[in-house]
């Protein structure tokens, strides 16, 4: 089940399992939750921190993170609100993460990080 009204999204269903952090109480265990959207700025700081998480080797760590700091620019410059600037940025982004694609970046990894990039261009957009 699925409500958006202007706070938010909301999503209702049941499990058979345990929720992270949750003791089961039984069979069937209900759960609501809220959806919390970021803005493009706490989207792409948590893109940073998951580049950070993958402990890549220095090289491509930092390439990675300065063109994701290039988004940040873009998004405080505030005398032009420069989205084109910021979605550039994201799809150099999108290019360096594909060229390490299965080399030092698992196809796994690579395809959510890419993901991610293309989540905060579709809220520039």
């Amino acid at each position: 089940w699925m409500s958006v009204d202007s706070s938010g999204v909301y999503l209702a269903g049941v499990t058979f399992g345990t929720l992270p952090g949750q003791i089961s109480a039984g069979d069937l265990d209900a759960f609501v939750v809220k959806l919390i959207a970021l803005t493009p700025a706490e989207a792409v700081q948590q893109l940073i921190s998951d580049v950070v998480v993958l402990n890549l080797q220095k090289g491509i760590s930092n390439s990675l993170d300065s063109k994701l700091q290039a988004v940040l620019q873009a998004l405080d410059d505030i005398n032009q609100n420069n989205n084109v600037a910021a979605v550039n940025a994201l799809q150099a982004f999108i290019n360096a993460v594909k060229a390490q694609r299965g080399v030092h970046i698992s196809e796994a990894d690579a395809d959510a990080l890419i993901a991610a990039a293309q989540q905060i261009i579709a809220l520039l957009s």
